[in-house]
């Protein structure tokens, strides 16, 4: 088959780069032959998928397609898709992660996401009740700083949260705070060198996140974006024309928003962005993982050598490193009531 083609070239070209010098390798990768267009299709159409979801009484019936076109191996980006459990499975989470530095910690918000959204809206809803004289939620010792995260986020903003929005909001920042902060601290808890790819893998790598949460009871999407991935709504207008509704904005140096909050956390650091990226190396202003950014200097001291030498290249410390974290996971929230004209959301 043409792809079965695509993996025996695959195959023999890097017969012929093993071993051969930098400079030897892209003279060498000039004389390599291109794909066909029958060799390129087959590449493109191979993760292709498409379902339907039907509704329960009161929802709307969704036709999901998704694919995936790996530039790298391992492939460093994934989605995730599930229906949560809230509001008679007429809620859907949609997601895609864009990952760099390596596939752990992409892989590892593709996986945790999805159930650490229920357990969100499950407890945004039980404390919402609680203030109106309901009783209070019973929370098992791994959820406390999910709960903690919600209360403080509710202090914080002063204001009555949407449900999901507020679900979402904690959702990243605990999310994150376990794939950075708390890998940290439980390995030096163990202080076991045969779990440190495992626990400290995905802090070391970082990834992107966007996810909607379609509701088509309540006729509503919410997107929860950090880093550079996009969400884009298709609008058929009465007259028949299509136009974009963007329901994300980029969150990298080119975001005066973006450029602007770093310069208030960071005062006096001319270096906070350079180059167009954060201290001359991240381009997204907001994303999970990536401790490099986020961990105390200490900490990098001490583990960076060790994990550089088993292979994580990006255990490095950035230059002019004075006041981290430089780096959230926090995410930009919109809310969008769907009408009739809304057809379809691309999130990529």
């Amino acid at each position: 088959t043409a792809l079965e083609s695509v993996a025996t070239k695959h195959g023999d070209a890097l017969k012929k780069l093993d071993g051969l010098s930098t400079k030897e390798r892209r003279e060498e990768a000039k004389r390599l032959g291109l794909l066909t267009a029958e060799e390129v299709n087959a590449v493109l159409h191979a993760k292709e998928n498409s379902w339907v979801i039907e509704p329960t009484s009161g929802g709307a019936r969704l036709r999901v397609d998704t694919n995936q076109v790996s530039s790298n191996a391992p492939i460093e980006d994934y989605l995730a898709w599930t229906p949560l459990a809230s509001n008679a499975s007429n809620r859907h989470m949609f997601s895609v992660f864009d990952g760099h530095a390596g596939y752990r910690c992409a892989e590892q918000l593709a996986a945790r996401m999805g159930p650490m959204l229920d357990k969100s809206l499950d407890f945004v809803a039980q404390l919402a009740e609680l203030k109106k004289g309901g009783k209070k939620p019973e929370v098992e010792a791994g959820d406390k700083a999910l709960v903690k995260t919600i209360r403080q986020i509710e202090r914080e903003a002063g204001l009555d949260w949407d449900q999901v929005p507020l679900a979402l909001t904690a959702t990243f920042i605990n999310m994150d705070y376990e794939l950075v902060a708390g890998a940290l601290a439980e390995f030096r808890k163990q202080q076991q060198l045969m779990r440190m790819d495992e626990l400290l893998g995905p802090a070391v790598s970082g990834s992107c996140g966007l996810v909607a949460v379609v509701d088509t009871e309540a006729k509503e999407v919410v997107v929860a974006n950090t880093g550079d991935s996009r969400a884009l709504l298709g609008v058929r207008l009465k007259n028949g024309s299509w136009k974009a509704v963007r329901l994300s904005q980029d969150q990298t140096a080119d975001n005066a928003n973006e450029v602007a909050r770093m310069a208030r956390e960071h005062p006096g650091e001319d270096a906070v962005i350079h180059r167009g990226r954060v201290l001359g190396g991240l381009m997204p202003t907001r994303a999970f993982g990536d401790c490099r950014y986020k961990w105390p200097l200490e900490a990098q001291q001490d583990l960076f050598p060790v994990l550089y030498s088993r292979g994580h290249r990006y255990a490095t410390t950035p230059p002019n490193y004075v006041t981290p974290p430089y780096v959230t996971a926090r995410p930009v929230i919109v809310k969008h009531l769907l009408s009739d004209e809304d057809k379809f959301i691309v999130i990529a």
